[in-house]
């Protein structure tokens, strides 16, 4: 283009002028994503292809979720959309592994460049998939056992907010003692992929287990059953109104009374007794908090995270 014979830039050929490292692009990733899990992430060759570099957010009213990232002009990058993990990336519609996506940046005449797609599918992650299957196996055949805090665990590791509910169904069926920690670790591995946050899982932890005390004698001691902090949590649940909030009063009403071994000790012998522990008080709290709160259906989706 020239003007008397002068010739006029555009603005893309000004851009090249600047020095490459001052040539910073918004760049606006679009993606549509497969219905189910509200939730996406980029990883790419900007971001060491972390699986969970870069969380899209969702656009309201729409079929899609975005980020935007500063990068440079010129760049030619690589990139993959994800649900968090390399087991849960994008494939194409046949579950075959697709390609690298690639582009190169280069900016409009507002430094700023919008990128739209479409993922297909996610891929069939036949770890998390077994793991579940598992899980139901174990949770009909045995009581609570070390092969169950093994599921566990392995579960909260996959990172899929799919698992949340089938891991707070089961520590509600097993109010055991000691399988608490367990619980509470596999959950607060999937606090970054869900709608929950460290002080509700310690709610729902509490709420859901008892403690062992000693009342400590000269000679000796019994051990006794403590549900004082586990009627406290659950009170704490009812003063929060939320979804999640009544998904696990739900769940308390389910709560099983169980019977454990507690022990007596003196300096002569230790002699070992059943003792009933009931949550029967606690799941008459939750009874009357879901009553007042008309009742509202237990929402598995309530733990996805939120758009």
């Amino acid at each position: 283009m020239s003007r008397c014979g002068k010739q006029i830039l555009t603005h893309y050929q000004i851009s090249r002028l600047v020095p490459k490292e001052e040539r910073v692009v918004k760049v606006t990733f679009r993606v549509n994503i497969p219905p189910g899990l509200n939730f996406a992430y980029i990883a790419g060759s900007f971001n060491k292809w972390n699986p969970k570099g870069n969380r899209l957010e969702y656009i309201q009213d729409s079929n899609y979720y975005t980020t935007t990232l500063d990068l440079s002009e010129g760049e030619i990058i690589e990139y993959k959309y994800t649900q968090g993990t390399w087991d849960t990336v994008e494939t194409t519609l046949d579950q075959v592994d697709r390609a690298n996506r690639r582009i190169e940046i280069r900016s409009s005449y507002s430094d700023s460049m919008q990128i739209t797609d479409v993922v297909e599918k996610w891929k069939y992650n036949k770890v998390l998939y077994d793991l579940l299957d598992n899980l139901k196996l174990l949770n009909r055949s045995s009581p609570f056992s070390s092969k169950l805090t093994d599921v566990v665990q392995a579960l909260g590791k996959t990172g899929s907010p799919l698992v949340i509910d089938p891991i707070l169904q089961l520590m509600f069926n097993y109010p055991n003692y000691e399988s608490r920690g367990f619980f509470q670790t596999a959950l607060y591995d999937l606090v970054s992929n869900s709608s929950l946050n460290h002080l509700l899982i310690q709610l729902a932890v509490r709420a859901g287990t008892y403690e062992i005390l000693m009342n400590a004698q000269l000679h000796g001691g019994t051990s006794y059953i403590s549900l004082e902090k586990s009627e406290s949590a659950v009170r704490e649940l009812c003063n929060t109104e939320s979804d999640l909030t009544s998904n696990l009063l739900h769940l308390i009403c389910k709560t099983k009374n169980i019977t454990v071994k507690l022990h007596s000790s003196s300096c002569v012998y230790c002699r070992y007794y059943d003792s009933l522990i009931s949550f029967e008080h606690q799941r008459n709290i939750a009874l009357n908090e879901l009553s007042r709160r008309g009742n509202p259906p237990y929402n598995p989706d309530a733990y996805l995270p939120k758009s």
